[in-house]
This record gives structure tokens, C-alpha cells and sequence, in this order.
């Protein structure tokens, strides 16, 4: 994209499918290059396949015990602060600056239901949650994350992101 300016008048906005989710940050490098060629980024994927819903898959197989793991281990964390872990998964997703949608899929109005009160909850994830992810070791620390919020004085608890840094 940075070697053909022409492409990102044409290309204002991108589609990044399953790179950017809790169990997966491979998406990072994407995301920053939209950043600098002005490319909003649609974040789809966001559920990581299913298994960050209760579902047994991840990157469309069935997901290995490690992945497994590691997606019970943020459960706990969001539990530990008071989220539901698609409520989080929805908030990660949102966190860089050039995201300006996060795309879900649903099947059913019971889906729509529940994933728009994920999105509600979503809004109230804090930076306590990224520091906490970091220190547990589901986040690499270099992330870039927002801060946790100052003492609650009327403030927002949604900070927004720093800009991701360039690769």
C-alpha cells in the first residue's frame, strides 16, 4: 500500500479477517500500514472463530489444547474484572485507532440480542484489563494498549489507544 498511493485513494477502507482477536495479534503489521496509507480497517473475526463464544473451533479447526487454554485463561481475567469474555474480545478488537468497525457474525435474533449487549458491555472494558492481560501473559507487553484510568473522578474507564507503533 505505501509503494502505490494511487491503490489507497481507491482503497479507503479494509476488510482484517481473524488477525486481530485475543488469541491472535497477527494482524498487527496490516493495521499498522493502514494506519499510515489512511485505510479504516473493518476488524472481522473478532470471536476468533467461535471459541471465545463457548465454541470448540478456532481458525475454522478444531482448536488445539494450548489455544483452548489460553482462551479459558482470558475467560478467568475478564471474570476477575467484572466482563463477559466476548464483551473483551469486542473491546480488543475496537482498540487501534484505525479500526472504525468490528464486524460479528449472527445467525439468529437471539444472536443479535446478545451480541449487541456484549457491545454495550464492551464500552466499559478498561485499560485495568490490557495491563492485566500483559501481565498474565496473554498480551505481549510491547502491545500497544490504552492505560488503565486514573482514580474514577467522573472519567471515562475507556481510554482511548495509543497509535500502533510503526513496524
Amino acid at each position: 500500500l505505501g509503494t502505490y498511493p494511487e491503490l489507497t485513494r481507491n482503497l479507503p477502507q479494509a476488510l482484517l479477517a481473524g488477525g486481530w482477536n485475543l488469541l491472535s495479534q497477527d494482524g498487527l503489521a496490516t493495521l499498522q500500514l493502514c494506519a499510515r496509507c489512511g485505510v479504516a480497517v473493518h476488524v472481522a473475526g473478532v470471536f476468533a472463530s467461535g471459541l471465545l463464544v463457548g465454541g470448540d473451533t478456532f481458525a475454522y479447526k478444531a482448536a488445539r489444547p494450548e489455544v483452548v487454554d489460553r482462551a479459558r485463561r482470558w475467560g478467568e481475567l475478564a471474570a476477575a474484572h467484572g466482563h463477559d469474555l466476548p464483551a473483551v474480545a469486542v473491546a480488543f478488537a475496537a482498540l487501534p485507532a484505525v479500526v472504525t468497525r468490528v464486524v460479528v457474525g449472527m445467525a439468529s435474533p437471539g444472536q443479535v440480542e446478545q451480541t449487541l449487549a456484549w457491545v454495550e458491555q464492551s464500552r466499559r472494558v478498561g485499560g485495568e484489563v490490557w495491563r492485566a492481560a500483559k501481565q498474565a501473559g496473554l498480551l505481549d507487553a510491547s502491545l500497544p494498549t490504552p492505560p488503565p484510568p486514573p482514580e474514577p473522578a467522573g472519567a471515562s474507564p475507556r481510554a482511548a489507544a495509543p497509535p500502533l507503533p510503526a513496524p
